[in-house]
């Protein structure tokens, strides 16, 4: 057992995590970069010490939907300036990189972040990378190639991304962008984070839930149109279905 003293320790009034069910005025010690005791009855010297007594002390915050990538691309952020310093610690990117930009990706966003930076890989191969609809060009939309980089992308590729929006698909067919997301997802075992199209009239939200799998994340739930999750007050039947069998609901306007 180490019984050197901890290189920092933070005392605050509240000290919380889920994980853990820890909820009470406390400390946390941390020695060499990690955590090494946490709980109401740390206490004792330390090399640095801080006190935050009218304050909440958490572990570090999950953006399940974020868009961490070179500034230069469609929707680009730094997720060491922009996210980290927030306390969010763990970024999952929503589709930024595809088969053919996945490679870059990794090198400079994953690799090179302070952040952890984790990928829903989008089935265009160009991913989110250019300023135009990333589905516009069935072509690109390959599963094969999909299906290559997330096997070679172990553990930083979390799922597959797909937003089937006019401004992401234009004049592309969703349902055919649709089936070959989910032609990836089979094979690959990996969940969606999946965008409905707005239009109800063109495809009702319902015929587009009965697709989604266990495990599978519908973001932009709430989103002010006909495809909320919620109408003239009440979650529709066709969600409630589906959260019943494990899928999984995402704001996605943070």
């Amino acid at each position: 057992m180490n019984t050197q003293p901890p290189d920092l320790l933070i005392r605050a009034g509240r000290v919380f995590c889920a994980g853990t069910d820890l909820d009470d005025p406390g400390a946390v010690a941390i020695r060499d970069g990690r955590i090494v005791a946490s709980g109401p009855d740390v206490s004792g010297p330390a090399k640095e010490s801080l006190e935050f007594l009218d304050c909440l002390l958490v572990p570090g915050l999950v953006d399940v939907h974020a868009h961490p990538a070179p500034t230069s691309w469609k929707y680009g952020t730094d997720p060491d300036s922009e996210m980290l310093p927030h306390g969010t610690t763990t970024v999952l990117s929503q589709g930024d990189a595809g088969a053919a930009t996945w490679g870059l990706y990794k090198r400079e966003v994953i690799e090179d972040s302070r952040t952890r930076v984790l990928l829903a890989i989008s089935p265009a191969v160009l991913g989110e990378s250019e300023d135009r609809a990333c589905f516009s060009d069935l072509t690109e939309v390959n599963v094969d190639a999909c299906v290559a980089a997330i096997e070679t992308g172990g553990e930083s590729i979390w799922g597959i991304a797909v937003n089937l929006s006019q401004a992401s698909c234009a004049n592309t067919d969703p349902r055919k962008v649709m089936n070959r997301t989910l032609a990836i997802a089979e094979r690959t075992g990996k969940p969606l984070l999946f965008g409905a199209r707005i239009d109800t009239t063109e495809w009702p939200l319902s015929d587009q839930m009965r697709l989604l799998r266990p495990g599978d994340v519908l973001t932009y739930c709430f989103r002010q149109s006909s495809q909320s999750i919620v109408a003239d007050g009440r979650v529709l039947d066709s969600v409630s279905e589906a959260r019943r069998r494990g899928v999984k609901f995402d704001v996605g306007h943070g």
